[in-house]
């Protein structure tokens, strides 16, 4: 359940521990089980196997119906609350969304093996635990520890020094006609440069707004400042604004060198770049 800066979320991901759950007090007599489960696309196969794990381990005392589809977890929120009562059973998303979905009652709270996983995941005071609590009731499962984004590089073509400067890069990828992509669409990732200047983004008290101090006039960096450098950085031959599907399949044809993109794809970027 965590991730983004933020962090990603699951409502009940851990499947096993949420659906043990629907067999308590049964008798000898098979239930019919039915549920829906929603996770990124890259979770499929993930969910898949933790599934088909759960159905033969309980194939004895239920008949299971359970359907798994892709719901984007930056986008998960937005098709929940249009109507929560059709939304999947059990579904993950970013933690930033979490307060929404709990103040709309889109979330059930976790009443089963509470204090087994507050435990499992660092304890009550963990940010994990944290950002899946509200006042002070546990309503989602932690997924991941991380969501962080990083710069992936192919050492084919850069050093170590190399990779310090990103118009080193840009020069070095348009050199070569190739590309260094990212994905300029998402605020998250936006959020580095600003960060890097000194400014910050932070959420308000009532953990629904935000407080942004990027139109700051002071201070060394200004918020404009930051922003023609971005205005520079895109219109660089060497760069390519992309999402992550386009990021993969460039870093595997080779057309892409290098990119910022999130910890969950780097086995992607293993296989793509391998020794380099």
């Amino acid at each position: 359940m965590m991730q983004r800066n933020t962090k990603r979320m699951a409502m009940c991901i851990a499947i096993c521990m949420l659906m043990i759950s629907l067999f308590s007090g049964c008798g000898k007599e098979k239930e019919n089980v039915t549920l829906s489960v929603w996770g990124a696309e890259e979770d499929q196969e993930m969910l898949r196997e933790m599934v088909d794990a759960f159905e033969e381990k309980y194939k004895d005392e239920a008949e299971f119906n359970i359907t798994i589809c892709v719901e984007n977890e930056v986008t998960c929120k937005e098709t929940v609350l249009i109507d929560p009562k059709k939304a999947a059973d059990i579904y993950s998303f970013a933690d930033d969304q979490f307060r929404s979905l709990c103040q709309n009652n889109a979330l059930l709270e976790v009443t089963e093996n509470v204090d087994e996983i507050i435990e499992a995941n660092g304890g009550k005071e963990s940010a994990a635990v944290q950002s899946a609590s509200y006042d002070g009731k546990l309503y989602a499962y932690p997924m991941t520890a991380s969501n962080g984004y990083f710069l992936y590089y192919n050492k084919e073509y850069f050093t170590e020094e190399d990779v310090k400067s990103f118009d080193k890069m840009l020069e070095i990828a348009k050199e070569n006609d190739k590309k260094i992509a990212m994905d300029f669409t998402s605020g998250w990732y936006l959020y580095s440069f600003f960060k890097g200047a000194g400014l910050n983004v932070e959420i308000s008290e009532d953990g629904l707004t935000n407080i942004c101090d990027w139109n700051t006039t002071e201070g060394k960096y200004k918020g404009v400042d930051v922003a023609e450098a971005m205005c520079k950085l895109v219109a660089n031959p060497g760069f390519l604004n992309c999402g992550d599907a386009d990021f993969v399949a460039g870093a595997k044809d080779g057309s892409i060198i290098a990119g910022i993109n999130g910890a969950w794809n780097a086995k992607n970027m293993q296989e793509a770049y391998g020794d380099n």
